[in-house]
């Protein structure tokens, strides 16, 4: 028999993902980071990320993709509305995969810019047309294709969005 989840369910099972991430986040940078869950979003973000004592810098904001397995299919899908991808150098977003028979997250994130995702959706979307654009990542990572540049370990994702604010700081 298989287990049926309700709405709430869900929701409590991406809050845990969101956890999970502010853990990894910190950890993986040392504790150098602020993360928090914004109460005003600007962009429908789940996370406000930040370097610590630095107050005067830009935080980055990221919004949370997830698929919540367990999946036989090994791929992440998600249709967005040309809407739904807000365009903003300092908007992005987190593909994550979730077991829930496991209780642990993949391997890897992927983690792109709001521009690069709309650019990249938008070329897998030409033949159909319309305002719906589809990202389609492979997560079992073996298999190179257009968003594998922006795999992650999960270990190294504080890190790499350390790095991430650290290079916007000297672009100013």
């Amino acid at each position: 028999m298989g287990i049926l989840y309700t709405k709430h369910n869900m929701e409590n099972i991406k809050e845990k993902i969101k956890d999970n991430i502010i853990d990894l986040i910190s950890v993986s940078s040392s504790g150098r980071l602020i993360i928090l869950k914004p109460e005003k979003k600007v962009f429908g973000e789940d996370l406000s990320v930040s370097k610590r004592a630095d107050y005067n810098e830009k935080n980055i904001l990221i919004k949370i993709i997830s698929l919540i397995g367990p999946s036989d299919n090994a791929v992440l899908q998600k249709d967005f509305s040309q809407e739904d991808i807000k365009s903003d150098d300092d908007f992005y977003f987190i593909f994550v995969y979730f077991d829930i028979i496991r209780q642990k997250m993949g391997d890897y994130v992927w983690m792109m810019p709001s521009l690069k995702l709309k650019e990249l959706a938008k070329q897998d979307n030409l033949k159909n047309n319309n305002n719906i654009f589809a990202v389609k990542i492979l997560l079992d990572n073996k298999e190179k294709n257009k968003y594998s540049e922006f795999s992650i370990p999960v270990k190294k994702l504080g890190k790499f969005i350390l790095d991430l604010l650290n290079s916007k700081k000297t672009k100013k």
